[in-house]
């Protein structure tokens, strides 16, 4: 999940999913980051999207 700093109900609702995804055993990371929500789309895309699915799907019988 990520939030802007200028949204700040945005970023205290991520912060509350991520706690409440804490408590649950899920694993997640919240990264807040100044400017609107439309800030640097596609950094955020290539740097944090991108690589989280990279690291996160797997297409084959054995995964790690």
């Amino acid at each position: 999940m990520d939030a802007a700093v200028t949204s700040m109900h945005c970023t205290s609702v991520r912060r509350k999913s991520s706690e409440v995804l804490d408590h649950d055993g899920v694993v997640n990371t919240i990264t807040i980051y100044r400017g609107t929500h439309p800030s640097a789309v596609r950094d955020r895309f290539q740097n944090f999207v991108v690589p989280f699915f990279s690291k996160s799907l797997c297409f084959t019988a054995v995964c790690h």
